[in-house]
């Protein structure tokens, strides 16, 4: 039971590292838009 918990811990860091990775992406990529949109218009 216990290794059984402690294995579905690991498992939701690992989904919590990969959703926070997928958001700093799209964080990037959104910054680098908006400046390029900024570069653009000014």
């Amino acid at each position: 039971m216990l290794s059984y918990t402690r294995y579905e811990v690991t498992e939701k860091g690992k989904l919590m590292k990969i959703l926070l990775w997928i958001i700093l992406i799209i964080f990037l990529i959104g910054l680098l838009v908006v400046t390029g949109v900024f570069k653009m218009i000014f």
